[in-house]
């Protein structure tokens, strides 16, 4: 996704991974994003921490158009009709019948049972 960001692709593979499916807005252009890489000073490490420079490299690479989001949304219109599903859901819960009792059993093992009888 940073690759096809950074050198302008046509198309960036966001669904390739469920990381990349979360930040989706975050890297499209809509957010101010902070990239925050960890290294380690082992030598035996070299090739991960390499791969984490190049990789933090293309990330502040990336370059996005801005958009602004334009379409207003009316809250108080919404929060009425979720309320008036909610209370219709509510109706259809109350006037459905009501589950049967289960059945209860008490099982004792040895011992007289005539007085749960």
């Amino acid at each position: 996704v940073i690759h096809s960001l950074t050198y302008g692709a046509k198309h960036v593979p966001w669904r390739n991974s469920k990381l990349t499916q979360v930040l989706q807005s975050s890297l499209a252009g809509n957010s101010i994003t902070s990239v925050v890489l960890a290294l380690g000073p082992s030598s035996a490490h070299l090739t991960e921490t390499l791969n984490t420079l190049h990789f933090g490299h293309n990330a502040i690479q990336c370059k996005t158009a801005v958009t602004v989001n334009t379409g207003a949304v009316d809250y108080r219109d919404a929060y009425e009709r979720l309320l008036s599903q909610v209370e219709s859901m509510r109706a259809k819960m109350r006037s459905a019948a009501p589950p049967p009792e289960p059945e209860v059993r008490v099982v004792r093992v040895g011992g007289d049972t005539s007085e749960i009888e």
